[in-house]
């Protein structure tokens, strides 16, 4: 008998084998079907983790937007799974090379990379925080450190957006 009525779950699904679009999907659907059929209670709400090694990672992270819609039409036709979110941690198998896309991340390492560069990053931040009232302020960045790991997150995760465009339409 169920002890509460709905679950949270941490799904973690291994792309490394997923040479292709389908098979991907599969993976998601498969194991959305099967976590609900399993489930201890009546609902879940789920976090997927996509990880492995997969020389689709660039064209994976270019079209994340898709894949979380797949993934949450997929959870939603279980009847009793609800997306929050899904996380992309995938490594590409490639070795770096010399390719200008491979020339364009290491400068961009390099200018995250710059003191300057963070300041406009904070610069920016405070300025899209004014917007906020100061309760909600101090539950995002309770202390100086915070605001300097969400200055960095942004700006490799923005780097890495600009990678997967460009990688994503040439592998």
């Amino acid at each position: 008998m169920p002890t509460s009525a709905v679950e949270f779950l941490h799904l973690r699904i291994n792309a490394t084998d997923t040479d292709n679009d389908d098979a991907l999907r599969n993976r998601l659907r498969q194991t959305l079907q099967d976590t609900a059929r399993n489930l201890a209670s009546d609902n879940a709400v789920v976090r997927l983790e996509l990880v492995g090694h997969t020389r689709r990672r660039w064209q994976i992270l270019r079209d994340q937007d898709i894949w979380r819609d797949t993934a949450a039409q997929y959870a939603r036709n279980t009847g009793t799974l609800w997306l929050d979110k899904v996380v992309f941690n995938l490594s590409d198998t490639a070795q770096p090379g010399h390719s200008a896309t491979d020339e364009l991340a290491g400068i961009m390492k390099g200018i995250r990379e710059e003191p300057g560069f963070s300041n406009i990053c904070r610069t920016g931040i405070e300025d899209i925080l004014q917007e906020l009232t100061q309760q909600q302020r101090d539950r995002l960045l309770p202390d100086e450190a915070a605001m300097d790991r969400l200055a960095q997150r942004l700006a490799t995760d923005g780097a890495e957006r600009i990678l997967a465009q460009m990688k994503g339409a040439i592998s």
